[in-house]
């Protein structure tokens, strides 16, 4: 099973990679990050519930545009790559930022307009690994620029920040 997944993922001339083996990929791709959290905690205060329910909402947004197979993980990697920055933040510091997550919520929207961009470009590719790029650099762009806005503007994001308080 786990060769003819593989084997689906390469691109083998036979066979093709599925929507169903994408949400799958997709969904295990995001389950390390809960699982770090119930073994070594909670490094952005917000509850384990924002680790299953961000990804559910980016990867429920990137199966509403009728993607091919593969911008579903790619998106899903995108989002784990923001979690794991934002965690990874507050792990390394000294003093830990209490509301760090704001940061990460309120770049979301540009995270959803990256997913939306980015999918009417995967719609038109006909290479496999360049849909699975654009949804994981199309998430990765967008919540980038938003974030870039928001922690240099609206809040202070920690080491995120460009300028100091």
């Amino acid at each position: 099973m786990i060769r003819r997944m593989l084997t689906q993922l390469i691109g083998c001339p036979r066979m093709r990679p599925s929507r169903v083996l994408d949400v799958i990929l997709a969904a295990t791709v995001s389950l390390p990050l809960p699982i770090a959290v119930l073994w070594a905690g909670d490094p952005i205060y917000v509850g384990l519930w924002y680790y299953f329910i961000v990804p559910a909402i980016a990867l429920g947004l990137a199966a509403t545009f009728q993607t091919k197979p593969l911008f579903l993980l790619g998106s899903s990697l995108g989002i784990t790559a923001t979690l794991l920055a934002y965690m990874s933040v507050n792990w390394s510091a000294a003093r830990p930022e209490g509301l760090l997550v704001l940061g990460h919520l309120f770049s979301l929207p540009g995270a959803a307009i990256g997913i939306a961009l980015a999918a009417s470009l995967a719609n038109r590719s006909q290479r496999t690994v360049t849909v699975l790029l654009l949804g994981f650099f199309g998430l990765l762009s967008g919540f980038l620029i938003n974030q870039f806005v928001v922690c240099n503007t609206l809040m202070w994001c920690g080491p995120l920040s460009m300028h100091t308080r």
